[in-house]
């Protein structure tokens, strides 16, 4: 389960999933306003605006698989990247 469903439902608890003291991590904007939603309920890390930036940072050492993969994983969080 994903998305301002799963925000919900660990907010409130369900037969099978228990209420959370926290929501944390990115989301998409409906997630984002899940959690916003919920904030007076349940604690959350923060309302994350999409698009958000990121910089990945590596010297020659580092393996460029890596930061590809680094950089892939970011994906999920935007259905752009510039």
């Amino acid at each position: 389960m994903g998305g301002p469903q799963a925000i919900a439902a660990m907010a409130f608890g369900t037969r099978s999933i228990p209420k959370v003291d926290k929501i944390v991590g990115p989301g998409n904007a409906y997630v984002q306003a899940a959690k916003y939603l919920v904030s007076q309920y349940v604690g959350i890390d923060g309302i994350e605006g999409p698009p958000t930036e990121l910089v990945v940072c590596a010297d020659p050492s580092i393996d460029p698989g890596i930061v590809a993969l680094d950089i892939m994983a970011q994906l999920e969080h935007s259905s752009a990247i510039a």
